[in-house]
């Protein structure tokens, strides 16, 4: 038994005779380092930038999407060094535009803010443009193609309506779809000599940047009527004066 065990040592040892010593081999790997930085440039502004003055004063600024990017635009009111008023929108993209807007005498401009007239996703600009004994006086904007444009009349007069008055008469604007393509209606109601007012109801067409006329109704109400207090105030969605 002792013999049959030395042969099987000997034959498990027979391996190192016949072969060279067996060269233990690693493999390394290595990983090259590189810099994946990316260098990622400032989106190109969609318009040209826009400088306000260094001199501005009376400022007033909101926000609103008036490009419908769904980006907050800022909406901006100023008199410069000379006293002209200004209105002037910095797009969120970037670069904006800007409106001279004439005010007679110490009248003041002042951005109102953002809202969608028309339903198309771009919000207009809306501004108090002047003011009267007894009322205010609005008037709206809307950018187009990098140009900030006044909304006129047909009769290419800015479109501004009066919004207040007195108890004999007052005058409202709502935007408010009426007739097939108004999306504005404004209203003057006047006393009738007691407590019922005739109110007149004007509505209007954006087409581009003009208002045009559509329909007209005039009504007679109760001075608690809901109509009247329509029509001796200003609401464009969230907007109200």
């Amino acid at each position: 038994m002792a013999a049959l065990a030395a042969l099987v040592v000997l034959a498990a040892c027979g391996g190192d005779d016949d072969e060279p010593t067996a060269t233990r081999r690693s493999t390394t790997t290595s990983a090259t380092a590189t810099d994946d930085t990316t260098t990622t440039s400032a989106p190109t502004p969609s318009c040209p930038e826009v400088v306000e003055p260094a001199d501005a004063t009376d400022r007033a600024t909101v926000t609103g999407d008036v490009d419908g990017d769904q980006r907050a635009d800022e909406l901006i009111s100023y008199r410069d060094g000379s006293g002209a008023w200004h209105l002037q929108v910095r797009l969120g993209a970037g670069g904006g535009a800007g409106l001279a807007v004439p005010s007679p005498g110490d009248t003041s401009v002042q951005v109102l803010g953002g809202a969608d007239v028309d339903g198309d996703g771009a919000a207009e600009l809306w501004a108090r443009t002047g003011a009267g004994a007894s009322a205010a006086i609005v008037g709206l904007a809307r950018l187009t193609d990098c140009r900030l444009e006044r909304i006129t009349f047909a009769t290419r007069e800015p479109a501004e309506f009066p919004v207040g008055g007195t108890v004999g008469t007052a005058a409202g604007l709502q935007c408010r779809a009426g007739s097939a393509g108004s999306v504005l209606t404004s209203y003057t109601a006047t006393n009738m000599g007691d407590d019922r007012y005739e109110v007149v109801a004007q509505e209007w067409k954006l087409d581009g940047t003009t208002l045009v006329s559509g329909t007209s109704t005039t009504t007679t109400v109760a001075a608690t009527d809901g109509l009247l207090g329509r029509a001796s105030s200003f609401s464009c969605g969230d907007l109200a004066l």
